[in-house]
Parts: C-alpha cells; structure tokens; sequence
C-alpha cells in the first residue's frame, strides 16, 4: 500500500522564503542625495547686497563640495565619516532584519530600506555633530557668518531634508525615502 502526500502550506512557505531571499541577495541600498533639488537662495556674506541669490548648485553637487573639498573650502567628508563609523550598526540590523525576512515579519525591500534607514540616521548625527570636527573656516569667513556658526552648517538644513536612501532590486529602484530620525 502507498500514499501520496502534498502538503502545499509548507512548500508554498518554502516557495516565498526562497524568493525573498533570493530578493534579498539582490537588493542594495544607497544613502546621499538621490533629488537634483537647486540650493536655497542664500546671502553672499562678502558682498553688501544682502539680496538672497541663487547659487546655481544643487544639493547633491553642494554635499560633494563639502564632503571632498575646492580650491577654496576644506574637504568636510561627513558621509564618509558616518560610514566608517557605521560598520557595527549595519552587521547589527542587517542581521535583525535577515531574521525578519525568514521570520515572515518584513519583505526583502523593507529590510534593506531599514539598513539604509539606519545608516542615513548616522549621516544626519554626523551633521549635527560637525562643530566638533569638521576644519574650521577661514577667518574671513568666520568674520562674515553669524556669531559662533560652525563649519558645513551654512546649508546644514537642506542638507539634513534632503537626505534620502533608496533601495534596489539589482538596478531597479523599489523605493526612495527620508530617514525617520
């Protein structure tokens, strides 16, 4: 005597745990400045004319300025300080949320954007955290800026909207969002 047993549940579970990982082994994140938004108008603080003026910048070309540095202004790497000091923040959710995949409790895409979420959280603390070592200005910038402003903080606040991190499926874009911190 034989019997022929099917049991769909579990295979159907195996099915779409195999497939989320499989996504998940695909999936990437990025932390920047992912929008083309133009800068705010701003003051020149040398010029007497304290009419507001286009820069002509946007926010992502205005981060690499900071971040690496011109002629003029000192490399302020920001970004690249947050990452070198993100490694155990990314293992440590990284693994809550590979965990939260096979558990059934967040999609592939969820996951990942909670790294990114994660790690765009450092960028911004980073930021906040500029005065105490980011290179000082020049002392005729100093003279021209409001008492007691740091460096990198001219455009601190459209540089903190304006983060996001996207998550992708290989080259796809899934999703784009603000950090929640």
């Amino acid at each position: 005597m034989s019997a022929n047993v099917t049991v769909k549940s579990e295979r159907s579970a195996l099915d779409a745990l195999m497939r989320d990982l499989g996504q998940l082994t695909r999936a990437s994140a990025t932390v920047g400045y992912h929008d083309p938004t133009p800068v705010k108008p701003s003051v020149n603080p040398f010029s007497k004319d304290k009419t507001p003026r286009p820069s002509g910048l946007t926010v992502p070309e205005l981060a690499a300025i900071q971040e690496y540095g011109t002629a003029g202004i000192p490399s302020r790497p920001y970004m690249r300080r947050a990452l070198q000091s993100a490694d155990e923040l990314v293992n440590r959710v990284a693994s809550e949320q590979f965990a939260a995949v096979v558990n059934g409790d967040a999609s592939p895409t969820r996951a990942m954007a909670e790294v990114g979420d994660a790690v765009a959280g450092r960028v911004l603390d980073t930021l906040e955290d500029a005065a105490s070592w980011a290179k000082p200005n020049s002392p005729i910038t100093i003279a021209n800026k409001p008492a007691g402003a740091p460096p990198l903080l001219a455009y601190h606040g459209q540089l903190r909207s304006e983060l996001t991190y996207a998550v992708y499926d290989g080259d796809r874009q899934l999703l784009l969002e603000k950090p929640q911190s």
